[in-house]
């Protein structure tokens, strides 16, 4: 299964890119499946038992980046649903939003990449999936207009 984020806006001035709701239900929904067999069973098996772990885990994942235009910051937020840690960046700090491609050694298919450059050099890669060359570019474009920072090359 491929991992993708997906881009929206939370209100007129905060754009988000976050896990999607579909991705939580789906694993939320398994996780309650594999339950049900250990509960049914009444015994946990070392498979199903950790089948079932990494699907509550990836139920409550968080991983969002939050570009709010109003208050001049980028947020993301990471963790377990109430253990997470936010970090934020303002954006007199950013340099631009840069999309990148890139060709790893296994397999050699083009991976695009949306980062976010800080003026003192630092690079902020925005996990947004493996995603089309045309895709990536937009979403590079949306977020340095709705920020109003540099598009960078």
């Amino acid at each position: 299964m491929e991992y993708t984020q997906r881009i929206h806006a939370v209100s007129p001035t905060v754009l988000r890119v976050g896990v999607p709701l579909s991705f939580r239900v789906l694993f939320g929904a398994f996780a309650l499946f594999m339950g049900m067999i250990m509960f049914v069973d009444g015994s946990i098996a070392p498979i199903p038992g950790l089948l079932f772990f990494i699907a509550l885990g990836a139920t409550f994942f968080v991983d969002d980046w939050d570009f709010d235009s109003e208050a001049h910051e980028v947020r993301r937020r990471f963790g377990w649903l109430f253990v997470t840690r936010t970090r934020a960046y303002p954006v007199s700090e950013l340099a631009g939003v840069r999309h990148e491609l890139g060709m790893p050694r296994r397999p050699r298919k083009p991976v695009h990449s949306v980062s976010i450059e800080t003026k003192d050099g630092r690079r902020l890669t925005i996990d947004l999936g493996s995603g089309r060359e045309r895709e990536m570019e937009d979403a590079a474009r949306l977020i340095a207009r709705h920020l109003e920072i540099e598009l960078l090359p």
